[in-house]
């Protein structure tokens, strides 16, 4: 007769507000459904309400340059939640081979461009606020380049690499602190050929 009486226990016990089992199931799932509402409203929020990019908001985008239609290149900026590119201005004279970078802050545009004759690639940056356009390794001897630019996370400081094709193979990784001028070379490396 035990057994009986252990059936009858555990009848009434769970008569009486159900087992601890249940209880924590449903604590676990009320969690779950206050979770995903707060998910919900958060996704609605900024699929509805968020603003287009402004200056201090380009941490998390992709900059590049595209061909324009009648010449030179637009400076175009994906955002990379939704993939949608936006103009952010056209480079007459600059062709599409070249390199574009935007400080997170939004401050300075700087990207490379040819020279008159296409012997050397040089930097310009371009500070958005006041419309002014610095011109940086524009005397470099030829066959030099500026390429692979981006910011550091300062937002006046870009790392780069010089290029000098003259050469079998020589490249210089540099930074460049574009309010000061201050250059510093971080790496040389250059790969001669072997003498026979």
């Amino acid at each position: 007769m035990p057994p009986s009486n252990h059936l009858s226990m555990k009848k009434e016990y769970l008569g009486k507000g159900g087992s601890p089992m249940k209880k924590q199931h449903k604590a676990i799932i009320l969690f779950l459904l206050i979770t995903l509402i707060g998910v919900g409203i958060f996704f609605f929020y900024q699929t509805n309400f968020s603003k287009e990019k402004t200056v201090g908001e380009y941490s998390d985008c992709v900059v590049g340059l595209l061909p324009n239609q009648s010449a030179g290149s637009d400076l175009v900026i994906y955002t990379t939640d939704t993939w949608t590119p936006s103009t952010l201005l056209t480079l007459p004279d600059v062709t599409s081979d070249n390199y574009a970078a935007i400080s997170n802050d939004g401050k300075y545009i700087a990207y490379t461009t040819w020279d008159d004759g296409y012997i050397r690639r040089y930097l310009k940056v371009l500070d958005t606020a006041t419309g002014e356009v610095a011109n940086f390794y524009i005397d470099t001897s030829a066959k030099t380049e500026v390429i692979e630019i981006s910011w550091m996370p300062d937002n006046k400081t870009l790392l780069l690499i010089v290029n000098d094709s003259s050469q079998l193979s020589y490249q210089e990784i540099r930074t460049l602190n574009v309010e000061t001028s201050e250059e510093k070379t971080l790496v040389i490396l250059k790969i001669r050929r072997k003498s026979q």
